[in-house]
């Protein structure tokens, strides 16, 4: 309770307390409050540390890699909750992680860094569906990558045509997506 009280204190004394109470309702902490935050399990704790941010007025939440540590069933509700209060409070956030399930479940816009650069932007499931590179791909979990070369491109259709060989020599060809601005002969994963 303290931890709440003291993330109010620009709030007028009244105002304060009555923040607190709503937030140690909104987020379930009223069996919690006599508690110190040792005595709490990783999942409480992260219900106190949104309440306890949000009661701060932020403009914008950083959580850095928020789940590390709670199992399947508290990441769900942690999920749920994010997202309530995001929604609730109009508070965007910004989170990092490497949880691919996490991004795809709680991001609007993902960025990809690889090197500390961002290579590809946009929505979760579009980068999965598209990634960029090879490098994007794995880190997406996609480990099925094919070397290939294009052997044809046919904007009309909006198609192209593949030539892979195989790591053990087997060659094939597959049809693709039209690959606009790459020429005949450029090599493509």
């Amino acid at each position: 309770y303290e931890n709440l009280w003291f993330a109010a204190g620009r709030l007028p004394r009244k105002e304060r307390r009555a923040r607190t109470a709503a937030m140690v309702e909104r987020f379930h902490l009223e069996e919690l409050t006599p508690r110190r935050p040792h005595e709490l399990s990783g999942g409480q704790r992260q219900r106190g540390a949104i309440a306890r941010a949000i009661l701060s007025q932020p403009s914008l939440l950083l959580l850095d890699e928020p789940t590390r540590g709670l199992d399947a069933e508290l990441r769900r509700e942690f999920y749920a909750l994010l997202r309530e209060a995001c929604g609730e409070f109009g508070i965007p956030a910004i989170l990092v992680t490497h949880d691919i399930e996490e991004a795809l479940e709680l991001g609007d816009v993902m960025h990809v860094l690889v090197g500390g650069r961002i290579v590809q932007f946009g929505a979760p499931r579009e980068i999965l569906n598209s990634p960029v590179t090879a490098a994007v791909a794995r880190l997406m979990g996609c480990y099925n990558l094919l070397s290939a070369e294009i052997a044809g491109l046919d904007p009309g259709t909006n198609r192209s045509r593949l030539h892979v060989t195989g790591d053990d020599g087997t060659e094939f060809e597959i049809i693709g997506p039209y690959l606009p601005g790459l020429m005949l002969g450029a090599r493509v994963a």
